[in-house]
């Protein structure tokens, strides 16, 4: 492969290391083309603490001088959040910075709003920041 005809090298990181230098080591072979790296993607399912991981990944592709870095995603109308339903709440396994309140939950072509969840504030706190 010619990697010369490629401006950057963009990547989707879904990895998890106990520190930031576990984020190091792993993305470094992405370096040996000379290329400038973007994260196409990056993110976590709903779960107590994941606003707390994005944040930390912003800061290790910070570190990393990468170009930037765009979290996946940001609304998942496939998922409602169904706050009096727990355990159909499918909101809990989507990676969206937002959750979906649908008028009916049960049916997907209703209409819905959007709500930001704590990972979305993280990611505008970051990005206020920096």
């Amino acid at each position: 492969m010619d990697w010369s005809l490629f401006d950057i090298v963009g990547l989707d990181y879904y990895s998890y290391h106990a520190n930031r230098a576990g984020h190091t080591k792993e993305l470094a072979p992405f370096r040996r083309w000379g290329k400038p790296i973007m994260i196409l993607e990056f993110g976590c399912c709903t779960f107590t603490g994941a606003a707390d991981h994005l944040a930390t990944m912003l800061d290790v592709f910070t570190a990393e001088g990468f170009l930037g870095a765009s979290p996946y995603t940001f609304i998942s109308p496939d998922a409602p959040h169904r706050p009096h339903d727990h355990p159909h709440d499918e909101d809990i396994a989507a990676f969206s910075l937002c959750k979906v309140i649908r008028k009916n939950s049960d049916d997907p072509a209703s209409p819905y709003d959007w709500q930001p969840k704590e990972s979305f504030r993280a990611v505008s706190r970051f990005c206020l920041v920096h």
